[in-house]
């Protein structure tokens, strides 16, 4: 009788890599399509799709796996994919985004979306470079969840306002063309999340307020505004509450700021994205207290927000 084929540790080498995941193509070498249906049977291999199969509990990574080995040697890992890779968002795609390039069969699948055109694929498992996943999927997210995007992968290193404004112009066509290229010539001035890009667009620049510089401060520790020339430090924080250390860095922050005559404002989302002009108005009283000799001008919403207030 001859003896069953036993289960190769080269494959299970293979599959390591790829998040437990293996092709027909990879585990042919290995056994006929016959000693495949028996790994079936005995559960050593659980199918995924048609030709892909499991070697066990890979997580969510193993459907971006299925992605690359069923778009075959082309398949580039893309949009919402490719940002959750880069821990650019914290939650994985439901349908994961694969670019098989041109002329390239599509598996159908609602796990998968499959679109035949091509992409540079960087790092491992193989996805686009922060900077062309920031223009890709510019066209489907509201202004500041763009401007949070593109300031996590600058913050991250995984891209420049530079690499970003190269990527989109290699784009013949794109949507948001103008909203991206704001959002990027103001990361290239320091804004680093959507609350601080709202406080320039609504407060600093809205109302005619002095540039300010930053992430950058009179002490080692970086302050998201600071007007120093009159010793004011704005300081922008889009979470709900703070708690534990980062309560604690705050507010040694705002001490030893304090000891450099520093005078700190903080804004949480709600008022500079609500009432913005109120914020101006409290910033304008700092500055004039310490010496700033000029006037804002109103914004174009002034009137009809003051009397909201």
């Amino acid at each position: 009788m001859k003896p069953r084929t036993p289960f190769p540790e080269a494959l299970l080498r293979i599959g390591r890599k790829q998040a437990l995941v293996v092709s027909r193509e990879q585990v042919l070498p290995f056994g006929s399509d016959r000693v495949i249906a028996r790994w079936v049977h005995e559960r050593r291999l659980t199918p995924i799709t048609r030709g892909v199969y499991s070697l066990g509990d890979g997580g969510w990574e193993q459907q971006a796996w299925t992605g690359i080995l069923l778009g075959n040697r082309h398949a580039v890992l893309g949009g919402s994919t490719a940002a959750y890779l880069d821990r650019l968002v914290k939650e994985p795609p439901a349908q994961v985004t694969v670019f098989v390039g041109p002329r390239r069969k599509v598996h159908r699948d609602p796990r998968w979306r499959f679109i035949t055109a091509g992409r540079q694929g960087v790092r491992y498992p193989r996805r686009t470079p922060a900077s062309r996943t920031i223009v890709d999927l510019a066209g489907q997210l509201t202004p500041d969840a763009l401007a949070a995007l593109v300031s996590a992968a600058v913050g991250r290193r995984l891209a420049t306002p530079e690499t970003i404004m190269a990527a989109l112009a290699s784009v013949k066509r794109h949507p948001c063309r103008a909203l991206l290229s704001e959002i990027a010539a103001d990361t290239a001035v320091g804004v680093r999340s959507a609350l601080e890009r709202r406080y320039l667009r609504d407060v600093e620049r809205a109302h005619g307020l002095p540039p300010s510089k930053r992430q950058q401060g009179p002490l080692t520790m970086r302050t998201d505004v600071w007007y120093e020339e009159y010793g004011v430090i704005i300081e922008l924080d889009g979470r709900a509450y703070h708690d534990g250390v980062a309560a604690w860095n705050d507010l040694d922050r705002d001490n030893q700021h304090r000891l450099k005559a520093q005078l700190t404002l903080r804004y949480a989302w709600t008022p500079v994205a609500v009432a913005p002009c109120r914020v101006m108005r409290e910033v304008v009283t700092a500055l004039h207290q310490r010496g700033w000799p000029g006037h804002p001008h109103p914004c174009p919403q002034c009137a009809a927000r003051w009397r909201g207030l």
